[in-house]
């Protein structure tokens, strides 16, 4: 069953979120590791707004996702770090935990001190995009709470986001087709990328949870797959 909703941030939020997911230098090491931490720019731009459809896996898929990344130990979970809105004085606080196979994010965001965002971001890595070479879609197979999480991509030039809203109860694949995904500047305003999203070309996977959604969250990720 195929769900499309419309979301708003704006652009001092989006510095913040953006900018805690790296820069986009280029990347010479293979190997695993943490992108670095930029600084963080506190402007004020117009308000962008992202149009995108989620799509449940039961509709579409003619067959399983090809695993990107998932969790079986909690040893799957190590480099996975946080990103908060305390960069720029807000009081949101999370953390990632491994559960029973599936990574948790989870937390409370505040909008207190002009803050309201959280988020975690996997290692650097270029297996993900050597798996993704040739696919059509992201996948995500979580449970969560009915609210709704920016699922961004990242390659050596451009940020890609879409938005989906992860049910509670039963766990479910979410596919994100990557035609929908939107390249972004560090502000979150639309532009036009130095190049196409080309699966084979990411680097890294990021969660975010923001959009003024105030309160405590919890995200249950079994994995991340390509189809």
């Amino acid at each position: 069953m195929a769900r499309t909703a419309t979301y708003s941030l704006t652009g001092v939020a989006a510095a913040l979120v953006l900018s805690a997911c790296g820069s986009n230098d280029e990347i010479t090491n293979p190997a695993p590791s943490t992108s670095p931490t930029t600084s963080v720019p506190v402007t004020t731009t117009a308000v962008a707004t992202t149009q995108v459809t989620q799509t449940t896996a039961s509709t579409v898929l003619a067959s399983e996702p090809t695993v990107l990344v998932d969790f079986p130990d909690a040893d799957s979970v190590d480099g996975w770090s946080i990103q908060n809105d305390t960069v720029m004085g807000g009081v949101s606080n999370s953390r990632t935990e491994w559960l029973d196979g599936r990574l948790i994010f989870a937390g409370d965001v505040s909008l207190d001190n002009n803050g309201g965002f959280c988020s975690m971001r996997s290692p650097v890595s270029t297996d993900y995009g050597a798996i993704a070479e040739g696919a059509t879609a992201l996948t995500l197979t979580a449970t969560g709470d009915d609210q709704t999480y920016v699922i961004q991509v990242r390659t050596d030039r451009d940020l890609f986001v879409s938005r989906v809203t992860i049910a509670s109860g039963a766990e479910d694949t979410y596919v994100l087709p990557f035609a929908d995904f939107t390249a972004t500047d560090f502000m979150l305003d639309a532009i036009t990328p130095l190049e196409p999203l080309d699966p084979a070309s990411i680097l890294q996977i990021a969660v975010y949870i923001l959009d003024k959604q105030e309160g405590a969250f919890r995200l249950a990720i079994r994995s991340f797959g390509v189809v």
